[in-house]
């Protein structure tokens, strides 16, 4: 995920040559998710 956290910007995306697609977005959402269910919910 940390390789990913900085294509938020649309720059690094395009200067970096990486196309995120609604895949990504929606694989990507589902860990940040479950990453904050944990911290919260030792």
């Amino acid at each position: 995920m940390r390789d990913y956290r900085n294509y938020i910007h649309p720059q690094k995306e395009f200067s970096h040559g990486v196309s995120l697609v609604q895949g990504d977005a929606q694989m990507l959402w589902e860990i940040a998710k479950s990453m904050i269910l944990q911290i919260l919910n030792p």
